[in-house]
């Protein structure tokens, strides 16, 4: 078993996100979400945001009997994903899996970037990214473009999907209860583009923790390219 920690976007509650925690626990992982402890007037600190996703991370797996070499899964949503990359840096844990949800990158309230460190990471950590393509760039300017760009130059396993009808909010579980939505949904449904991203989300990590986990990643990238979403999505895995 692992542990998994689920890294929300700047200001979405960590409800937002409960559905990934289900996924997660389907996937043999103790699984908690984490908030963005940033606000309107100052963003929160990369390194801080890192230190409670981990901090939450081994208060999971103590509660659950873990041993603190239990394996650990990372998915973020927007600027929850460069929070995850830099937690995965640092963590003593191994990590076993990265998901990125459309991840931004440095912002006009927080210049730093996620992607030297994602260099690092890069060569050890099985990553997956999923990119939303719509949008009038009012929220991301296809930042997944870059997190995709420093895993191609890697040889880590990782998979790409994108979304070329979704919006970046449209990955959390209810967007009409956010406290703010600026972003420009795509034509497909919050719905269907939910389900490519649990169904992402799940696959990538029950793989990283089985027994073959190569032989394993091969087959979830398979069974998503064949699966019949209804959100449009395309698919590239590499060095799998």
């Amino acid at each position: 078993a692992g542990v998994a920690v689920v890294a929300g976007g700047f200001l979405a509650l960590a409800e937002q996100y409960a559905s990934y925690a289900g996924a997660l626990a389907g996937a043999g992982c103790v699984a908690a979400v984490v908030a963005d402890g940033g606000g309107l007037a100052r963003a929160q600190g990369l390194e801080a945001g890192a230190r409670g996703v981990l901090e939450r991370a081994d208060a999971e797996a103590a509660a659950a009997g873990l041993s603190g070499s239990a394996p650990l899964v990372l998915v973020g949503h927007s600027r929850g994903a460069k929070t995850c990359v830099a937690a995965a840096a640092a963590s003593q844990r191994p990590v076993a899996a990265l998901v990125l949800l459309d991840p931004v990158d440095a912002t006009g309230p927080d210049p730093s970037s996620a992607l030297p460190a994602l260099r690092g990471l890069a060569d050890a950590v099985p990553t997956a990214v999923l990119g939303a393509a719509a949008g009038n760039g009012d929220c991301n300017q296809k930042d997944y473009q870059k997190f995709a760009d420093v895993l191609d130059s890697a040889g880590a396993p990782r998979l790409l999907g994108v979304l070329e009808r979704a919006g970046h909010l449209q990955f959390v579980d209810n967007r009409r209860m956010l406290p703010q939505d600026p972003c420009t949904p795509g034509r497909d449904s919050d719905a269907a583009v939910r389900e490519v991203a649990l169904a992402a989300a799940a696959a990538w990590a029950g793989a990283a923790l089985g027994p073959d986990p190569r032989r394993a990643r091969r087959a979830a990238a398979a069974a998503l390219a064949a699966r019949p979403f209804e959100a449009a999505v395309s698919w590239r895995a590499a060095d799998l």
